[in-house]
């Protein structure tokens, strides 16, 4: 729900290695439901939470200051 430049700057992650995908959307579709080779967290808004209430295998981590943050762990 919002947008963030850290993955740019802090991940080590080349554009190279991520799965085939021309858009953000279906980025952020494959970090939620794909087959994930690591574990992939994510930060939400507080009023941006409607997308992931569905997801049922994010793990809450914790709340501050309007953000929520969620873990996806690897299997």
């Amino acid at each position: 729900g919002y947008k963030s430049y850290a993955h740019l700057f802090y991940a080590k992650i080349p554009v190279s290695s991520r799965p085939n995908t021309n858009d953000g959307y279906e980025w952020t579709k494959f970090l939620l439901h794909g087959n994930i080779d690591k574990d992939v967290y994510f930060c939400a808004k507080f009023t941006n939470l409607d997308d992931l209430k569905d997801v049922k295998n994010l793990e809450k981590m914790g709340e501050k200051n309007g953000f929520v943050f969620f873990v996806r762990r690897k299997k």
